[in-house]
């Protein structure tokens, strides 16, 4: 039995000796392109905090962020791609647009998008009307964003208003990298 053992053993250690290759590996062209997602502006609010604006100021919701992601020496070399994804769940019965201001250290916007939602119509009820905004960039508009170091995002309906209802907008930045040998 114990022969049986010694020999299997040799067999299997003189087939996996018999198996290697010292051949040099080439590594030129290869490519790796890796995406990441990465939270980006997430925030919610009433229709009240909207329609508190029927003023001079407008009818205005706004936040803003730092965006350090961007900031990184590897983006200037190797971005390839930029997009974000807006999730947007709304109860108010308006039209808002969500304004997306980039901007830069000397307080310029690097980059700017407006979107607009949808009107949840009367006599539908007030189930949320659910969409998702998405928009890719060129290689200008992300050269314009990487600058950046903060980014300000605002929501705002036109006319004076006596909305009710939520709004609520999730978002995702998608980037992806572009690694070549």
């Amino acid at each position: 039995m114990m022969t049986k053992k010694i020999l299997l053993g040799l067999f299997v250690f003189s087939t996996l000796i018999s198996c290697v290759d010292d051949r040099d590996v080439d590594f030129s062209g290869i490519e790796a392109n890796p995406t990441y997602e990465a939270n980006f502006v997430d925030f919610n609010f009433s229709a009240e905090d909207i329609n508190n604006g029927n003023s001079e100021s407008g009818n205005v919701y706004s936040d803003a962020t730092e965006i350090d992601f961007f900031e990184q020496d590897i983006n200037l070399d190797h971005l390839e791609s930029l997009s974000f994804q807006m999730n947007v769940e709304s109860t108010i019965n308006s039209e808002l647009k969500i304004d997306l201001q980039f901007v830069n250290q000397e307080e310029e916007i690097a980059f700017r998008r407006i979107e607009s939602t949808r009107t949840i119509r009367p006599g539908y009820g007030f189930s949320p009307n659910y969409e998702i905004v998405e928009f890719n960039l060129t290689e200008t508009e992300i050269m314009d964003v990487i600058q950046s170091d903060h980014v300000i995002i605002s929501v705002s309906q036109e006319s004076e208003a006596t909305n009710n209802g939520t709004f609520e907008l999730k978002s995702l930045a998608r980037f992806s990298y572009l690694y070549t040998q």
